[in-house]
């Protein structure tokens, strides 16, 4: 079993501000240029798009990165407690998207 040595976060402290679409390409160069083999789709205190795991599995796959192998995606999903419940719960659902998106494209 592969353990995950590096991991890319999108969390909203950052210095710099990146669209939610910059951070999907922001995703493939952790992968690719700076040898991350984790990617954490951050959804606490941001408006991250519930679609933003399926759009990183999208993108690595098109270039060919072997998801769920050796690269990985990793919701961090909001508490119940500080963040709306359903906010959390559709973060929770979204995190399911990558494997099912994966799956179909390898039938």
């Amino acid at each position: 079993m592969y353990i995950p040595r590096l991991m890319c976060t999108q969390h909203p402290d950052s210095a710099i501000k990146v669209s939610t679409a910059e951070e999907v390409e922001e995703a493939a160069v952790a992968y690719l240029a700076y040898g991350c083999d984790e990617v954490m789709v951050d959804y606490v205190g941001k408006a991250t798009p519930y679609s933003q795991p399926r759009d990183i599995a999208a993108k690595a796959i098109s270039l060919g990165i072997p998801l769920g192998e050796r690269y990985f995606i990793t919701p961090r999903i909001p508490s119940p407690r500080l963040e709306d419940f359903e906010r959390s719960m559709l973060a929770l659902e979204a995190s399911r998207l990558p494997t099912a998106t994966r799956g179909k494209s390898q039938m």
